[in-house]
Parts: structure tokens; sequence; C-alpha cells
């Protein structure tokens, strides 16, 4: 068939055409460019860029699923919040402290302004009353023996001392007593808390000897001296001492108030006691 001449109408729609021509004469074509082949990878193949295994079937999950998706088993999981702390819970005993602890607080309150607001002056009478006690009761301790450095002749010896009878006393022999020494022995160790001194009771003959006057007091148990001064009276006189276990104490005369003439009577040479006693207790073992 001629293709010059038309068989079909829609021939004439068209314009022809025809391939360029190559290239001039003494000019190379330029090279082919490369065509680069695209690998397209299987879509079942393909595997997400972060995967998780289940720990239950090994099947890869994505990282974001928190259950598999073919088991259904849990593949991650959050940590678990922590619980608060319990409460604290008040105990029966912890109730009661805490209701006598208000009652202690609401008294005390009330103390301060019912009683005028001055808790030293409270506490000042509650001390006073909390240290009073019972007078200590003492017994009297009888000395086995009483001896003395003088004596005057006859019925004036020292054993007087410790008779218990007051009409009768000692005497030194005519020297005024100072520098006479009196010592009293027991048997058992005693613990000696107080002396009592007596001087003759008849006022003529009081004043008519001489009278102790300063005097100190040494004991066997303890290096210690007790020195006083009795006052010229006669009435009982009280010397305060504390021993443990005597068993010998030494009343020693320091000086003397002087005698004195009664009426026509003249004063005597000598110093006269009439009793002395010992309180406190024998000593334990």
């Amino acid at each position: 068939m001629d293709r010059d001449t038309p068989n079909d109408p829609f021939e004439d729609l068209f314009e022809p055409f025809e391939l360029d021509e190559g290239p001039p004469p003494g000019v190379e074509p330029p090279p082919p460019v490369a065509r680069r082949e695209v690998q397209h990878q299987s879509p079942a193949t393909r595997q997400p860029a972060s995967a998780v295994s289940c720990p239950s079937c090994a099947a890869s999950n994505p990282s974001t699923n928190r259950h598999c998706e073919s088991c259904g088993a849990r593949i991650q999981s959050s940590p678990l919040p922590v619980a608060p702390p319990p409460a604290a819970r008040m105990t029966p005993g912890g109730r009661a402290l805490g209701v006598l602890l208000g009652v202690l607080v609401v008294v005390f309150i009330g103390s301060r302004f019912i009683g005028g607001g001055d808790p030293a002056a409270a506490t000042t009478t509650t001390s006073s009353t909390s240290s009073t006690s019972q007078p200590l009761t003492l017994s009297l301790i009888q000395p086995a023996t009483a001896t003395a450095s003088s004596e005057l002749p006859g019925d004036f010896g020292a054993s007087n001392l410790i008779d218990g009878d007051r009409t009768r006393e000692w005497q030194s022999a005519g020297d005024e007593g100072v520098g006479a020494e009196l010592t009293f022995t027991w048997t058992d160790p005693v613990a000696i808390s107080e002396i009592r001194i007596y001087n003759i009771v008849d006022e003529t003959r009081f004043k008519r000897n001489f009278r102790i006057k300063d005097f100190s007091i040494t004991v066997n148990d303890i290096a210690l001296e007790t020195s006083g001064t009795l006052t010229n009276t006669n009435d009982e006189q009280r010397i305060s001492i504390a021993t443990l276990k005597t068993t010998e104490l030494k009343l020693k005369v320091l000086s003397t108030y002087p005698a004195e003439a009664v009426g026509t009577a003249t004063p005597f040479n000598e110093i006269a006691i009439a009793e002395v006693e010992f309180y406190g207790r024998v000593a334990t073992p």
C-alpha cells in the first residue's frame, strides 16, 4: 500500500514527523546514560525500623506495641507506680499518751491562770513540804568505862560521869581543870551522833567550881578533831558529832569558866562535870 495515500480519515489529524538526523560528520555522539536498577524489597520480608520479639512466641512486633500481635502476650511493661508509704497509725497506747499529754497541758495552763501565774512559788512550797521528815531517833549508848587524867581524891572519880546520877560529879585534882582529859570506851563499836554534857545542878556548887568552856574531841576511828565552846550554864548542852565505828573517845578541857564566891563561901579550885551522855547507835559489822 502506498504510504502517501491516506487510508484512514484519522491520519489527516496528525502531523507526520521524522526522527532527528544523526550528529554532523566528525562529531561523536554523547555516551548513553546508564540506567540504575532499583531493587524492590518484598513487602513480606520488610522489617520495621525497630522491632521487639515477643517473650512468649518469639514473633516480631513493632516496638510501639504493648501486646504481641500473634499471641496477645504482654511485650512491654511500664514501671509500676510506687505505692505511697503507709500512713502512720496510732496505737491504743499512743492515743492514751496523747490524751494524757493533753490533760497535763490543760491543767498546767489552768494552774497558771487560777493560781496567779507564779509557778516558782508553787515549786518552792512543794519542795519545802517534801523535805520535811521525821526527826532521827537517837539511842543512849552507854560507855563501858570512863577514866580521867586528873581526879580529886574521894568520891569524885570519872565513873560518876556515866552513872546516870546528876547529883554526883567528877572533879579534877585542884588544877582548875585546864588540860584535863576524859577517856570513854565501848566494848562494841558505836556510831556516835551527839554528846550531851551536864554541869552541877545545885546553883551554889555550880558557881563555886570551875566549869568547862573550850574543848576538843577525838575518836579512834576517824582522824578528825571536833572542837567547840560550851556556855556558862548548868542546863543541858549538846555537841553534834559523826563517828562510824568508835570504841574510844577523848574529851579534853582547853579552857574553863572561873569559879566564883557565893556569899561568904569561897570558890573551889577544881573543875566539876556532873554527867556525860552519848547518843547514836551500835555500828554495823
